[in-house]
């Protein structure tokens, strides 16, 4: 079949039958109200339904229904209130394109492609596209283009090569994919949301076979009211979540709720992900396992959460310039290898570490910090390493935890609490300025130093002016050293 029409409409229904060659049907000019469907057809080289460069389209219902071919190729210039709907397809490659969708419903459903998938509208407006039961090959598929008020919707599809939304843009618009198995990287490169719009992935499994990263975002920030949102996803790669460049801005948010993050190797990262003025929402209910953990966070964190629980990890990193009514946890976890901690400034500041097990040196550096309660609590660490420069309203507390040395150096201390209790360590060594009704307790604790190059088991050079220092049923021996 090959029609070229240069005025009126097409109306072409589903009675029609077509074996083997090529449908190609081209409008030379705009027009409105073309119905084309076909259905049940055979071996088909290619189907091609276009129109004129600048055409303008609508009212139009298109539909490719329970045929295969080669090749399926639907190219429309500007398009407004219509349909297109592909259902029970094999093809070898798909593209759909356009340069302007509005109103325009594109349902993809119960298709398979051994080949290339594409879907690559210039610009989308208030309109739905949706991808159910799609089975993709080994070679890469995508989405592009800028959608506006829309909605894509991948669900219940088997991506055997991932999938790369790239070069495009969402504006009060939502990605949400569900349901879904990536069987390699699934990459957002070069799209930029805005304007209260979300990226949602439910339910799925994104797993890149030690190839890559299981899902990797380059150049794609969310900015004020948008959302990045994870929830019971597996994310399995050489890095589970890859953001290695900044990518939450102030007013978004990166919220992550009962998914887990693993790493074929522990020089890979779980979860790398850097923030300029975002949210980042992270609670119990995620596990992590293997890799790194990397957060890095600018100018300011506000009301941030990150809890890291019943997870093994090779090390944590996070680095906040600012976090003001945030809270951090690390529960019933391991981290095998060094982490560090460091914030510039912090506010009403949480930080716990309970039931854990932190096997090399642990390096926690803050510069200022104002109502911030640091607490450690029934675990066992190495070597605890804590720098604080100037502390003011703060709670330091190391409550029945082991260590090897614990090093407090401080600044200035003012109107702090400092406890260590029912604690053992091989060394205590704290410095600084406690004053201003700052006090520092020893309660029931074991100091016995076993390593033969320190002679000293407890070292106090720090200075109290009028604060306090006290020391109560505590052992402190250096074990005949």
């Amino acid at each position: 079949m090959y029609v070229r029409p240069s005025v009126g409409r097409v109306v072409h229904d589903d009675t029609n039958r077509y074996t083997n060659g090529h449908i190609y049907v081209y409008h030379m000019t705009s027009s409105s109200k073309n119905f084309f469907i076909l259905n049940q057809s055979s071996s088909m080289q290619s189907i091609t339904y276009s129109g004129a460069i600048a055409g303008q389209y609508k009212d139009d219902i298109i539909g490719i229904y329970n045929t295969d071919a080669l090749s399926l190729n639907v190219d429309l210039g500007t398009v407004s209130v219509a349909s297109l709907t592909f259902g029970g397809v094999v093809l070898n490659s798909f593209t759909v394109s356009a340069t302007k969708y509005t109103t325009v419903n594109v349902g993809v459903v119960n298709v398979s492609v051994t080949s290339t998938f594409s879907i690559n509208p210039t610009s989308v407006f208030g309109s739905c596209l949706m991808l159910s039961d799609v089975t993709t090959s080994s070679t890469a598929s995508s989405i592009q283009g800028a959608y506006t008020n829309s909605t894509i919707t991948i669900d219940t599809c088997d991506l055997k090569k991932g999938f790369t939304f790239y070069s495009g843009s969402l504006s009060g618009s939502r990605i949400l994919v569900t349901n879904t198995i990536s069987s390699d990287t699934f990459v957002m490169s070069g799209f930029t949301t805005k304007d209260v719009s979300a990226v949602d992935m439910e339910n799925s499994i994104f797993n890149a076979d030690g190839s890559g990263d299981a899902v990797y975002f380059t150049g794609s920030p969310f900015y004020t009211g948008c959302r990045l949102g994870l929830d019971n996803v597996q994310l399995n790669g050489t890095n589970a979540l890859n953001m290695a460049v900044y990518h939450f801005y102030t007013g978004s948010l990166f919220l992550i709720r009962r998914s887990t993050f693993t790493t074929y190797l522990p020089t890979g990262y779980t979860l790398y992900v850097q923030f300029n003025g975002g949210l980042l929402d992270h609670d119990g209910t995620n596990v992590h396992s293997v890799g790194d953990i990397y957060i890095y966070s600018t100018p300011t964190m506000t009301n941030g959460l990150f809890v890291l629980n019943s997870s093994s990890v090779d090390a944590v990193t996070l680095t906040f310039v600012a976090a003001t009514n945030t809270q951090i946890a690390l529960l019933n976890s391991t981290l095998a290898s060094s982490s560090a901690f460091t914030f510039t400034t912090a506010a009403n500041f949480e930080f716990a570490i309970a039931d854990s097990t932190l096997s090399a040196t642990t390096t926690f550096t803050l510069t200022t910090a104002t109502n911030m309660t640091f607490s450690i609590d029934n675990s066992s660490l190495e070597d605890l390493s804590y720098t604080h420069s100037t502390s003011k309203w703060n709670k330091l507390l190391l409550t029945k935890s082991s260590f090897d040395t614990v090093r407090l150096l401080t600044t200035t201390m003012e109107n702090t609490i400092a406890v260590l209790q029912h604690c053992s360590m091989s060394t205590f060594f704290t410095s600084g300025s406690y004053t201003l009704n700052s006090s520092l307790l020893v309660d029931q604790c074991k100091v016995i130093n076993a390593v033969s190059t320190i002679t000293t088991a407890f070292m106090n050079s720090a200075t109290f002016t009028a604060s306090l220092l006290e020391i109560r049923r505590t052992v402190i021996d250096t074990n005949g050293i």
